[in-house]
């Protein structure tokens, strides 16, 4: 019967896959709505870490596995995982501040609604242009563009 040293070596690969995903989850757009919860989105992570470790290259085998080897391969992880959910919510931010800017220069800043995602009012022409953005986004092709 085979050791527990086989899924060891798999151990550490698999987690820092799963860091960065969890980083990236904690500012992604879409992913960092309220109405999702908790536990769904690191179940997400986790199942897409499972995903997508198959493809990594096998190039972590001389990984330390003690704590203090560990730890800022981690925390280096976790942080490239949130610039790159920083950087994917940046234009949808722009879409917010420019339908506010525009809503205040139409006289609509006085009627906004409750954004649950940024947990603030916002206005309905910065809503209306971040789902606008979003539809584009969606009908170009966004999500099966590949570099």
């Amino acid at each position: 019967m085979p050791g527990i040293e086989p899924l060891i070596a798999h151990a550490v690969p698999f987690a820092l896959v799963a860091t960065r995903l969890i980083g990236l989850f904690v500012f992604a757009p879409m992913l960092t709505s309220v109405s999702i919860p908790s536990q769904v989105r690191v179940l997400l992570a986790v199942m897409l870490s499972a995903a997508v470790y198959p493809s990594i290259p096998v190039s972590y085998a001389d990984v330390p596995l003690d704590l203090f080897g560990l730890l800022p391969l981690l925390v280096s992880e976790t942080l490239i995982g949130v610039c790159v959910g920083v950087i994917a919510s940046i234009p949808v931010m722009i879409l917010q501040l420019a339908g506010h800017v525009t809503g205040f220069q139409m006289g609509l800043s006085m009627a906004t609604v409750y954004n649950p995602e940024f947990e603030t009012n916002s206005d309905v022409v910065g809503e209306t242009l971040c789902y606008l953005g979003f539809a584009v986004f969606l009908a170009v092709g966004g999500l099966e563009a590949t570099y």
